[in-house]
This record gives structure tokens, C-alpha cells and sequence, in this order.
């Protein structure tokens, strides 16, 4: 073992490269949580702007035997998402989640992935000669009364700008910790007015009891090709995960 330590080291001084016996904390959140806490189980996924279905996918590797429930609702993407994930496990429903049961209008701004939900009260800069569809939008905790959904395992958001609205909505299901793990899209700098600030997402979770476990998907500011941090998705986890162990 000393002599491959050895040679492992002689390799990455030479190649500037560095092989990890076990990947770094931060590229795979199921090997994480897994390392973290070697007994949890995913029973109930929460994707929502679930786009074409590329998350679930991928999450299916990882919990097969969990309920997902995918939330998307521009009405073609939710078609393609339907028709490649819409089966068995995997539900599919055409409305957004938001911090009030409502009407509003889906901006289809660029590709699919990267449509929002427009907020009148937020001065957005809306896309000149963009698109709009009228969509639903529902609260979380309202929805998991109706679906009798009492605990999630894992809650995914992406909606392009209205992640915290999505949370604002799960107001019961995060005071009483019925949601575990919350994996949510976050600006890490000012000048990016598309996402949710990390450190406004950070203080409402921490408020709840939940705090940050680590850092997934850093991308950098492609816009103007800049090396500083645009976004990231950090996950947080329920102080009840371990404290209650």
C-alpha cells in the first residue's frame, strides 16, 4: 500500500492530476449522503421543475424503489417528460409549486430549462417578445394534504427565480420536518438577478433547522465569461436527521 501511496503521489506531481481513491464531497449527493448516513432510504422525491425529466433519471440510479413526484408545468415540456419518465413510480404532474394556489404565466424565455414563472411583484426583466403560457400554480404543503403525502425524502428545485416561493409554500412541511433533504438552485453573486441569493435561501432554512451540507453543480458567470460563481445548488439537510439518530 505504501508503494502505490507513493506512486500515486509521484503521478499527480508529475501530471498535475489527483486520483481519488473516493470522490471529493460535492459531485455526487447520493454517494455523500450515503457516506454521511449508510442507513437512509429515499421514499418519497420531489422534483419540481422537473424540465424533461434529466433529474429523475438520474435519481432513479440511486433510490429505484422510491415515489417521485415530477412537477413541470410549461404543457409540451411536461408531454416530453411524461412520455420519458411517466410510469410506475414516477408521477408526473403539469402545475407548478409556488407560495399560493393560483393563475399566473409561465415565461418561455430561451430553452425549456430555462422558462420562469413571471412575478409582477418581483420588477423582473422579462425577455422582449417572449413567449407566455397560463399555468397553475399550488402550494406544496397543500398538494401533500390533498395526495396524503405526510414525509419527503428529498426535495429538488429548479424553477429558474422561484425556488424560495416553492419554499415559502412548504411552510408547514419544513417547520414540523417532514422533508429531509433540500437540494435548491442559488445566485452566489449580486449581479445575478435570475436566482434566489444563496444567502436568502441559507437564513430561511437555518430559521427552520436546516443547515447546509454541501455544494453541488458550481457553474461560474457563463454570461460574460467570468471566473466568479453564478450559481450553485446546495443541498441542506434536517438537523432531525441527526440529532434524533
Amino acid at each position: 500500500m505504501a508503494i502505490l501511496r507513493l506512486l500515486r503521489d509521484l503521478i499527480e506531481r508529475i501530471f498535475g492530476i489527483y486520483m481519488y481513491r473516493k470522490l471529493p464531497r460535492g459531485i455526487n449527493m447520493f454517494r455523500d449522503i450515503s457516506l454521511s448516513m449508510p442507513d437512509y432510504s429515499f421514499n418519497v422525491v420531489f422534483d419540481v421543475g422537473a424540465n424533461e425529466g434529466q433529474s429523475i433519471r438520474f435519481y432513479k440510479k440511486y433510490c429505484p424503489t422510491a415515489q417521485f413526484y415530477c412537477f413541470e408545468p410549461a404543457k409540451d415540456t411536461f408531454e416530453i417528460l411524461s412520455s420519458n419518465v411517466g410510469s410506475g413510480n414516477v408521477h408526473c404532474l403539469n402545475f407548478a409549486l409556488s407560495d399560493r394556489n393560483s393563475d399566473a404565466e409561465l415565461v418561455r424565455s430561451g430553452s425549456s430549462d430555462t422558462f420562469y414563472v413571471h412575478d409582477p411583484d418581483a420588477h423582473q426583466e422579462d425577455e422582449v417578445g417572449a413567449n407566455r403560457e397560463s399555468i397553475s400554480l399550488k402550494r406544496l404543503d397543500d398538494y401533500c394534504k390533498q395526495a396524503e403525502i405526510s414525509h419527503i425524502s428529498l426535495l429538488k428545485i429548479d424553477t429558474e427565480g422561484s425556488d424560495f416561493s416553492v419554499l415559502q409554500g412548504a411552510e408547514s412541511m419544513l417547520t414540523e420536518h417532514k422533508v429531509d433533504w433540500i437540494v435548491v438552485e442559488a445566485g452566489m453573486n449580486p449581479y445575478n438577478t435570475r436566482h434566489v441569493p444563496f444567502e436568502k435561501i441559507k437564513a430561511y432554512l437555518e430559521s427552520k433547522g436546516y443547515y447546509l451540507f454541501a455544494f453541488y453543480e458550481q457553474v461560474n458567470e457563463w454570461p460574460t465569461s467570468e471566473p466568479n460563481l453564478r450559481r450553485t445548488n446546495p443541498l441542506f439537510m434536517s438537523q432531525r436527521l441527526y440529532r434524533n439518530a
